[in-house]
């Protein structure tokens, strides 16, 4: 039997268990002693009522009281979310899903991550490399049969190093076709018109939505699925996320669209051509769902120890392996942020101090960074005892 009918095989087996797995993790979440509510905030603030919670209580009320003014000056529209631990200690929504018929924003909806999906793609192929279907100093072309540059390696593209340009500009001047091109689109264009790389491959830094697209058509290669169905099957299912979702599956009123603040009022963005284009961007989620994927990350529920290092860790200076690291006063953050069609997005992890910010928005809200950098700062200021 051929490894693309054994992991058919596998994948429907693995899709039954997982479907009751999910069913009875979305109970447990919806017990009464799962999320309590407080009715000194309102009905979208939620909290967990142990030592943890307790810990944040007065920085959590006064994060709250500053949040309803920053939102107003910055008009955001979206989802905060505080965890510590495996606890969600502080989750928000403000604003509207959709802020010209003013639609309430639930925290059921999803975002598109925008380059948080990054992360995504990076434990797929890792996921690969821990079944030894796949190595990092491997070159390339030995899993993308034609990939005509030999000398990038695995992990060149995990780490942006690989030297490719933007395959961005390769679609702008050379594709003309009414369809918007594919993962396997921008590989055939790359090996056409690319005909050299913008520096030798592992000598520097440069970060690179080509590597991460380039990895999605690896995934595909290796597997024998379409990136989304592996991506569904072999790391979202195993997981328990059925609620994230890439932007080929099918959409439905929770998957929120862009817009662009114009004067008194928004205008919604319309897709982009380069859309299609998946492991750079694409995958959409709720926060809720992305605080569990960064507990499993942190659980080691699907990569090994060691392999979630390389994912989590930078050994050349700032960027690991989807994500990046930079240090507030002297703790580690783990992070990365989003910026596609109006989203705007941020996800930053402290390892050391066990603490979580999510912050997604989706009307091309400026004021994000400043909204996530005040949160991160005002926690981090409690754990060193500052008032």
């Amino acid at each position: 039997m051929k490894l693309c009918d054994l992991l058919t095989l596998r994948n429907s087996i693995k899709f039954s268990l997982v479907v009751v797995l999910s069913i009875l993790s979305h109970e447990k979440l919806c017990t009464a002693e799962s999320l309590i509510y407080d009715p000194i905030l309102d009905d979208n603030l939620l909290y967990e009522p142990d030592e943890q919670a307790c810990l944040f209580r007065e920085q959590i009320f006064e994060i709250e009281d500053e949040l309803l003014n920053m939102t107003k000056t910055y008009r955001f529209n979206g989802t905060v979310l505080i965890g510590y631990k495996n606890k969600v200690v502080f989750e928000k929504t403000y604003g509207y899903a959709n802020p010209i018929n003013k639609s309430k924003l639930t925290l059921d909806h999803r975002f598109e991550l925008a380059s948080v999906s990054k992360q995504f793609t990076a434990v797929a192929v890792l996921n690969l490399v821990q079944q030894g279907l796949v190595h990092l100093d491997s070159s390339v072309s030995k899993y993308i049969s034609g990939f005509r540059f030999e000398n990038i390696t695995v992990r060149h593209l995990l780490n942006h190093r690989s030297g490719l340009w933007n395959y961005m500009y390769l679609v702008e001047k050379y594709w003309s076709d009414s369809i918007p091109p594919t993962n396997k689109d921008v590989i055939d264009l790359i090996n056409q018109y690319e005909n050299r790389l913008n520096f030798s491959p592992g000598t520097r830094f440069n970060y690179s939505n080509t590597g991460y697209a380039v990895l999605a058509s690896l995934v595909e290669s290796v597997s024998c699925q379409t990136f989304e169905g592996y991506f569904k099957h072999e790391v979202l299912y195993p997981l328990g996320l059925t609620n994230v979702r890439t932007f080929k599956d099918l959409r439905d009123s929770l998957d929120l669209s862009g817009y662009q603040p114009y004067r008194y009022t928004y205008l919604a963005i319309p897709p982009s051509q380069f859309n299609r284009v998946l492991g750079d961007k694409g995958v959409y989620s709720t926060a809720d769902d992305l605080f569990e994927w960064l507990i499993a990350i942190q659980n080691y529920s699907l990569l090994n120890e060691d392999i979630s290092v390389k994912l989590l860790n930078a050994d050349n200076g700032k960027y690991a392996m989807g994500f990046r690291n930079s240090y507030v006063n002297e703790y580690l953050k783990v992070y990365h942020n989003g910026l596609w069609d109006g989203f705007r997005n941020g996800v930053s992890y402290f390892p050391d101090l066990g603490l979580s910010i999510i912050v997604l928005s989706h009307t091309q809200c400026k004021g994000k960074t400043r909204i996530q950098n005040f949160i991160q700062n005002r926690l981090v200021q409690s754990f060193l005892g500052e008032s």
